[in-house]
């Protein structure tokens, strides 16, 4: 029996599953908790760890930015070159003019989901690049249509949320 690819009814009350389906919930886990990960996580984990398998490929250049010091140390151990990574405190848009890369960004991964990170997300991407929305942290984010047109920008937006929830 295969679920969720293919085949409807996971929807149901109750479904028989192989045991090698079945994990235990740690103490503590609620299995509503559980469940999302089994879905949501593991979408975006997928989305994720295909594009860098694709960028490590074609040797492709990352930039990345982050609010917290440890994350930008972890990318750096990871082989990003320092003078790819943004300074804490210093705003990606910033960042990038700064390194004279407007223009040149094809693809932007945004983490995080807020208005801020989404607008940044916008305004790095080069004219026709994508970007990949994997964050949801804030309930409504919009597609500014003045940096579409402004730019001649079609931007390809993929979005990886819980396909059960829908805003």
């Amino acid at each position: 029996m295969h679920h969720g690819i293919g085949q409807d009814g996971l929807y149901a009350e109750y479904v028989a599953v192989d045991v090698r389906a079945a994990i235990p919930l740690p103490d503590g886990v609620e299995p509503a908790v559980a469940a999302v990960a089994t879905d949501a996580v593991t979408t975006a984990y997928h989305g994720i760890t295909r594009r860098a398998e694709i960028v490590r490929a074609i040797g492709a250049r990352v930039i990345v930015s982050d609010l917290r010091q440890e994350k930008l140390d972890a990318a750096l151990k990871l082989g990003v070159p320092a003078e790819d990574i943004g300074p804490v405190g210093k705003s990606v848009q910033e960042f990038v003019k700064e390194n004279g890369l407007q223009g040149k960004i094809d693809t932007v991964l945004e983490f995080v989901g807020s208005n801020q990170t989404n607008q940044d997300a916008q305004q790095i991407v080069r004219p026709g690049g994508k970007i990949l929305c994997v964050g949801t942290l804030d309930l409504i984010n919009g597609l500014d249509m003045k940096i579409g047109i402004r730019n001649e920008t079609k931007h390809h937006l993929h979005i990886l949320v819980d396909s059960t929830e829908i805003w």
